[in-house]
């Protein structure tokens, strides 16, 4: 699929990674719910490894979050 693998492949380590979890959720809404905070977390780690962050959290006390928003 092109360049968009690259970003689906992050993703799909997420899953990968937290498969046993997710296989437990039946309810495929929920399924898809969960995997999206996973992957909001793994990202929000992902960051954290950066140096300019890294330096910035160091020097100047930033912190990372994460958040998931939902209209449901």
């Amino acid at each position: 699929m092109g360049l968009i693998d690259n970003w689906l492949k992050h993703i799909r380590d997420v899953r990968a990674r937290h498969r046993q979890e997710l296989e437990l959720i039946k309810d495929p809404v929920q399924k898809v719910k969960r995997l999206v905070e996973l992957n909001v977390v793994a990202q929000a780690h992902n960051v954290k490894r950066n140096s300019n962050v890294l330096e910035a959290m160091k020097k100047r006390g930033l912190q990372v979050h994460g958040q998931v928003f939902s209209n449901s």
